[in-house]
């Protein structure tokens, strides 16, 4: 295992980028007023907005995008306009959004009421006519519950109404965006030591032997999320603070699957530094408990050469320990 600062990292999604906020809206209803407004004034004010125009370029995958942007973002819009419902993509986004427990949800009724959303069945909602098409013509009737259950859990939940564009109102869900991300980035807390007895030694072992592993993790998360700019942009004062920074980018993208190869890593600390307890998911490999020591004796018969390593590795891999010895 381990960490050198040419440590080879593969990742599964080439192009992850972490959202601070993501806009949900119909492109024929709002695209070219409401939603890009929001857009434009979120960038203006350096905070990571996703718009599918925007931020959806040539070669991506569309549903992986807006799947990376939903789960990754802190705060989430939903525009309903009149024909919100008429979109099978808005609905499933709305499902999405709505499963994020950790994000604040804020909906914006554009010339539609909260309750059109939540009596769904009533011929007076804007909303019955795209429902009746669904049902009729026998479309994503598996979905339809959700999409009305979600429905109904958003018009219950404060937001704001408008019957035409204004500027105001802009610049006031922007305002609470940004409050909300700010509140969230400052809220990354210290990691605190595991052993905070006898410090000082401690310490200063921790820091010496953890020193090398600062521009580590700065290109760890620059490789990860390379589209990412706050991270490009990102200061770390200390091990303890860059262990808090980590934590955060990395739990806003736990939706993602990576794969990451360290090397010359030869103490415990330097692993927690650059992978904090807790960050480590099922799919992380740790060798059982049976096998320490043949992986220790593993490792001296190779002299550490990742070469041999991974040569031997192949020879002794689905092996039992009988074989190994």
């Amino acid at each position: 295992m381990a960490s050198s600062s040419s440590s080879p990292v593969a990742r599964s999604i080439v192009s992850a980028k972490l959202y601070d906020v993501f806009i949900s809206h119909r492109g024929p209803d709002v695209k070219e007023t409401l939603a890009k407004q929001l857009y434009d004034l979120l960038q203006e004010r350096r905070c990571q907005a996703f718009l599918d125009r925007e931020e959806i370029k040539g070669g991506d995958s569309i549903p992986s995008a807006i799947h990376n942007a939903i789960c990754s973002s802190v705060v989430q819009i939903a525009i309903f306009s009149k024909g919100y419902a008429e979109s099978s993509w808005c609905l499933d986004e709305l499902v999405l959004m709505l499963q994020q427990t950790d994000a604040l949800f804020i909906p914006v009724f554009y010339d539609v009421k909260p309750w059109e959303l939540r009596y769904i069945e009533n011929k007076n909602s804007q909303y019955a006519a795209a429902f009746f098409y669904y049902q009729s013509q026998g479309r994503n009737l598996d979905k339809l519950h959700k999409w009305k259950s979600s429905l109904e859990s958003a018009s219950n939940i404060s937001g704001y109404e408008l019957s035409q564009y204004q500027d105001n109102l802009c610049e006031k869900i922007v305002s609470r965006v940004i409050q909300v991300v700010q509140e969230k980035k400052n809220s990354i807390a210290l990691d605190v030591a595991k052993y905070p007895v006898e410090l000082a030694k401690l310490v200063q072992d921790f820091e010496r032997s953890c020193s090398k592993t600062e521009t580590v993790r700065d290109k760890l998360l620059e490789d990860l999320f390379p589209k990412d700019q706050e991270i490009k942009e990102l200061k770390i004062r200390s091990v303890h603070d860059g262990i808090g920074k980590l934590k955060y980018h990395l739990g806003r993208a736990r939706h993602l699957h990576f794969l990451i190869i360290l090397d010359d890593i030869d103490r415990e600390n330097q692993l927690d530094a650059l992978l904090p307890e807790g960050m480590l998911n099922s799919g992380s490999l740790d060798p059982p408990i049976a096998y320490e020591k043949l992986v220790e004796k593993f490792v001296e018969f190779c002299g550490g050469l990742p070469l041999s390593l991974e040569v031997l590795g192949a020879h002794v891999y689905r092996r039992n320990e009988h074989y190994w010895g």
